[in-house]
């Protein structure tokens, strides 16, 4: 996996397009709207709706686009710290960054730009209330996300690799920038094998 950072002031990116799409930050009074949002996607929310709100106590923004009164895509900028799921670790972010994750545009809107232009959004939003940088994490063989990464601004700042080597668990980190630890131990494989078989 592959850490990107995107300075704000670098950004080069606007929001205005053609297809009548208005972005904005998420409002609690459109948790009804992000509700059916989910129910719509073409795969399975890696969020429920308490997540979400549970998500929003924490601090974290939720950015939205909404074409007929109907959210159709949506990006979370994480604030302080965020759990990574992909190897069980924890993100921690400087107090003047966010971190972008779990971004979604409906299917058939996929492919015009829309999606990048909700970003610029967020990224200028957040720019407003003195956060200087943004981050994103993506998996190496994602070429087309990669691409995007790089029109929007975003460098290349390190990456992680992970997995099991003889169940033995690896991780090496070369983002230097951010701290990240891990909740798993080298031998995870083997206690959970062993609870198994008690």
């Amino acid at each position: 996996m592959i850490f990107y950072e995107l300075s704000l002031d670098r950004l080069n990116r606007n929001w205005d397009n053609f297809y009548r799409v208005h972005f904005e930050r998420f409002m609690n009074d459109d948790i009804g709207l992000l509700s059916s949002a989910l129910t719509d996607m073409d795969f399975q929310s890696e969020f429920t709706i308490n997540e979400a709100t549970e998500r929003l106590k924490r601090g974290y923004l939720l950015y939205v686009a909404k074409k007929r009164r109907k959210i159709i895509g949506f990006i979370w900028l994480a604030v302080n710290d965020h759990l990574l799921p992909y190897f069980n670790g924890t993100l921690y972010l400087h107090p003047a960054q966010v971190y972008g994750f779990n971004g979604y545009m409906h299917k058939d809107l996929r492919g015009l730009g829309i999606y990048n232009k909700l970003r610029s959004y967020a990224y200028r939003d957040v720019q407003k209330m003195s956060y200087k940088s943004a981050v994103g994490l993506i998996y190496a063989w994602n070429k087309v996300a990669i691409r995007a990464e790089i029109r929007l601004g975003f460098v290349p700042i390190g990456y992680i690799s992970f997995g099991y080597c003889a169940t033995i668990r690896f991780f090496f980190n070369s983002v230097k920038k951010n701290k990240i630890t891990l909740h798993d131990e080298p031998l995870i494989l083997w206690r959970k094998l062993y609870k198994r078989l008690l």
